[in-house]
């Protein structure tokens, strides 16, 4: 983000990473020495000095009067033939069937599972399956 606001401002990557990502980081571990916690501290202050002129850190109830109320619209639409198929086939493969579903391995996936399948809402939009590169790796694959 910085970079794009003020390109080289922190220097190229490398020079950032050695001079303040590294650093801090090293200060953070429950094994951290008091002289990485130091340096931590010092190299977090120059940081924060560099940016504070503009990068602003506020939380959302400084702009919260002059936004309009927020409304979420919920729209369900159906799963497609190939979209359904490839989620049955998704579930029995990963054990997330409501028979299998509470086992504590198989819920500590669900953020995983649910990034995988966030491909699948994708398959067929425009009823073109068989071009989509996406279900013809699953499909070469033995998936489906």
């Amino acid at each position: 983000m910085v970079d794009f606001v003020r390109e080289g401002f922190l220097g190229s990557s490398q020079e950032f990473r050695n001079r303040f990502q590294n650093p801090i980081e090293n200060g953070q571990h429950t094994n951290s020495t008091s002289d990485d916690v130091k340096i931590m501290n010092q190299r977090s202050h120059i940081l924060y000095e560099q940016l504070k002129g503009f990068v602003q850190r506020m939380d959302m109830n400084v702009v919260k009067k002059d936004l309009p109320p927020k409304t979420v619209f919920v729209i369900a639409v159906k799963l497609s033939s190939v979209q359904r198929v490839l989620y049955k086939r998704f579930l029995d493969v990963h054990g997330l069937t409501q028979e299998k579903a509470s086992n504590e391995k198989t819920r500590k996936s669900f953020f995983a599972s649910y990034q995988a399948l966030a491909q699948v809402h994708t398959v067929s939009v425009t009823n073109n399956c068989r071009g989509d590169p996406f279900v013809f790796q699953w499909v070469e694959s033995g998936y489906v």
